[in-house]
């Protein structure tokens, strides 16, 4: 009776420590998303400053706002009519 005891404690011991694995590997997943997000989201910036610096136009005014969140094709159909509506024929 006391080694079946002894047994169901390791067990369900084991399974804390392989849960508790289970979940900081996922937290450093989610943490090194994060920061490769952010390293992406901060290469396009560059990029953008680059193209202020190329053009020499500082009127392009694509901000941080426009390269965070999920991409709409949508918004960013309207938002280049608005910019650049004197490329566009059907405005």
């Amino acid at each position: 009776m006391f080694a079946v005891n002894i047994n169901v404690c390791i067990c369900s011991f084991l399974q804390f420590f392989i849960l508790l694995h289970c979940m900081q590997e996922k937290e450093k997943r989610r943490e090194e998303l994060k920061r490769l997000k952010n390293l992406k989201k901060r290469e396009i910036l560059d990029k953008i400053e680059k193209l202020k610096d190329v053009t020499g136009d500082t009127a392009v005014d694509f901000t941080e706002q426009d390269v965070e969140g999920e991409f709409n094709e949508h918004e960013y159909d309207e938002m280049m009519k608005v910019r650049y509506c004197f490329y566009c024929m059907t405005c």
